[in-house]
């Protein structure tokens, strides 16, 4: 069974060049007669060219066991040890696989996928300014990633048919502690998340709803303060989790919260609690960094864009997983960062949340012509508007908040002041307007 319709004794090696078959006594013979000849001739090393320096003590990079003819490493041994690896690997246990390939191949382990690449993306991205949104962007969504000494941020517009726009990735690093609910972090976040942004067109557009990770136990009293505090302040900003389950729907209902229970943390802090089904989602995330051009669910990327985050994108492969038998589960490269991949991850989230794949063309086409009239009634630019970032706030910088400290208070976090509010534009009425047109 493990071997299913293959016969590991009928194994031939096959010439990469000239396609002749041998089967393994011409394999060792061949293997043989090339070093012992060699040796013969005066070569010391018998055959084999070195391709550094030596430094006392030999070895072979990338030379696989179909070198050796020593008993015990024929063909069929080797068929046969792969075949039982793979079967295995099927199963969910990687080890024998990783095994094979290090010891039988001579090669470092890594598991392949037809996912997008991180060159191929670096490839696709365009000529757009960051912070500015694209003209076919007109919902902005936000999403945020806490590690235990800074934020990642992602800001994406959407337009129609889900297709977008990367407006913004980067990271603002805490000044003292992440913990700190009076860290400058956090209002620098409260900037760009009550910010206003330039429109391509010429008008303005501000973040509709934020989704931020609350996850990680250490740094969950700061984010369920930050959520909670900053409620009913103009922008719609959800703590989310990620769900346990490999099945779990991208969306499910929040978890109603007992604003007298106090079993979890949730709970004391009075939230909803979105749980994301991340394994879906990314599998859609995947999908669509697959596909190019424009049109439904392409996303772009502006040329600019920090260097690391394609790789960002690609750090992630999905393989069988070790826990649950039979699931093929999203897994964390070793070594790599993946904060950018999280954020992306949650947006898809976050755009089903706000139903934008339910919207109608029509919904589309008024949201779009909104913008243009309010454009067209505007002759200045907000006060916050967004036009960069201050990677490492200090409280004393001129990208906090006034207020800041105001909205920060730790003691009497339900006191939160909402920012100053942004001014209005100077312009004609709708009334005027109409009277003008009408003589």
């Amino acid at each position: 069974p493990i071997y299913g319709k293959a016969d590991p004794d009928t194994a031939v090696y096959v010439c990469p060049h000239c396609g002749t078959e041998w089967d393994d006594y011409q394999r060792q013979t061949n293997i043989r007669n090339t070093c012992f000849d060699a040796y013969n001739r005066g070569d010391v090393n018998a055959g084999w060219t070195p391709t550094a320096k030596f430094t006392g003590k030999a070895g072979f990079m990338g030379l696989s066991e179909l070198y050796v003819c020593m008993p015990g490493t024929s063909l069929a041994d080797v068929v046969k040890e792969y075949l039982s690896a793979k079967a295995e690997s099927e199963k969910g246990n990687q080890n024998l696989l990783i095994k094979f390939t290090n010891q039988k191949l001579g090669q470092s382990y890594e598991y392949k996928d037809d996912n997008a690449t991180a060159d191929e993306l670096r490839a696709k991205a365009e000529d757009y300014q960051e912070l500015v949104v694209p003209d076919g962007g007109l919902v902005l969504l936000m999403t945020v990633d806490v590690q235990r000494d800074r934020i990642a941020i992602v800001i994406r517009a959407y337009g129609e048919a889900q297709e977008s726009w990367l407006v913004f990735f980067g990271e603002i690093w805490a000044r003292n502690d992440i913990n700190d609910i009076n860290d400058p972090v956090w209002s620098e976040l409260d900037r760009m998340v009550f910010g206003c942004y330039q429109h391509e067109c010429g008008a303005f557009l501000r973040i509709d709803a934020m989704e931020i990770d609350t996850s990680d136990g250490v740094t969950q009293g700061a984010t369920y303060s930050y959520v909670r505090s900053r409620q009913g302040k103009g922008v719609k900003i959800r703590a989310i989790k990620g769900a346990t389950s490999a099945d779990a729907p991208i969306v499910s209902l929040p978890r109603r919260i007992d604003l007298n229970a106090t079993k979890t943390k949730a709970d004391r802090f009075g939230l909803e609690l979105w749980r994301v089904g991340t394994q879906l989602s990314k599998d859609a995330l995947a999908g669509r960094l697959k596909l190019s051009g424009t049109g439904a669910g392409r996303m772009h990327f502006y040329e600019s864009v920090r260097t690391d985050y394609f790789d960002q994108l690609t750090g992630e492969v999905k393989a069988p997983s070790r826990t649950q038998r039979g699931k093929m589960v999203w897994q964390q490269k070793s070594g790599t960062a993946i904060e950018a991949w999280d954020c992306e991850c949650y947006l898809i989230h976050c755009a089903m949340v706000e139903k934008l794949h339910l919207k109608k063309k029509s919904w589309w086409e008024a949201k779009r012509a909104a913008l243009i009239q309010v454009d067209m009634l505007g002759d200045q630019s907000p006060d916050d508007l967004i036009t960069s970032i201050d990677h490492r706030p200090s409280i004393d910088t001129d990208t906090a908040y006034e207020s800041g400290a105001e909205l920060l208070q730790e003691s009497k976090p339900e006191a939160l002041q909402q920012p100053k509010p942004t001014p209005k534009k100077q312009g004609l009425s709708l009334k005027e307007l109409g009277r003008m047109m009408n003589g």
